[in-house]
């Protein structure tokens, strides 16, 4: 649902738990460690001034203001992106979401928030940010369910829960669904679990992958019943809602 002029209520959790609370009225929020800050998070992953959130047109935007960390906007890294409601914000180890004036669930006070101004903003190394924005992903797209099962050819497992973000199906050593056989594919595709559903990626030059008996593009979302068949293996895709 799109996002319109009203008053604006951010709640800030901390894995599951809720912390702080606010409702504005104003045309831009400013977020960040900063006791300035209109929305502050006392945390150094947190920069002094990380994000804004400004009314525009009608509408709300979120906007990264060069953190050390970045700013995720439904798991995915943004540098301006427009909101809608129930839009989840990722800044560092803490999630904001955003709800109308009137939607409320905190029942404790916001304790107060002390942030000396020589604190430095702790500098993630490439891997624990990428570690940090795979969790916030895989969060976000945690009720989407999907299943791939092998109905003919040899493989291990026979069926298997699309839980990860991309999964490898293929004869290679680590494909998460296996196929055996002198001429089963290294890579036979890949399936990425997406905020469009989950997609089928097909390998560069493969010409033997069919989905329904017609030849995918290199980039296909698949439907729930969907027959995947590539050179002697078929599978069949189940979506889960």
């Amino acid at each position: 649902m799109r996002l319109v002029h009203s008053k604006l209520r951010l709640r800030l959790y901390l894995d599951d738990t809720l912390k702080d609370e606010k409702l504005f009225d104003t045309a831009k929020i400013v977020i960040g460690r900063d006791p300035s800050c209109d929305f502050v998070i006392d945390n150094k992953l947190i920069s002094g001034t990380h994000a804004k959130i400004t009314r525009e047109h009608g509408g709300y935007y979120i906007e990264d203001l060069g953190s050390t960390n970045g700013t995720l906007l439904n798991g995915r890294r943004i540098s301006k992106e427009f909101l809608r409601l129930g839009s989840e914000i990722t800044l560092g180890k803490h999630r904001i979401i955003l709800t109308h004036e009137g939607e409320s669930d905190f029942s404790g006070e916001a304790e107060e928030t002390i942030v000396p101004l020589t604190d430095e903003t702790i500098n993630l190394s490439p891997a624990e940010a990428e570690s940090l924005y795979r969790k916030a992903r895989e969060i976000s797209l945690s009720s989407l369910s999907g299943e791939l099962a092998l109905i003919k050819g040899k493989g291990s497992p026979d069926k298997i829960r699309l839980t990860e973000l991309m999964t490898k199906v293929g004869s290679a050593g680590d494909a998460a669904f296996k196929l055996k056989g002198l001429f089963a594919p290294s890579v036979a595709f890949h399936i990425e679990k997406s905020e469009e559903g989950f997609i089928l990626h097909v390998p560069p030059g493969s010409k033997k992958l069919m989905v329904n008996g017609n030849q995918p593009s290199k980039r296909s979302r698949l439907k729930d019943g969907d027959l995947v068949d590539v050179g002697s293996f078929s599978f069949r895709f189940r979506l889960f809602r």
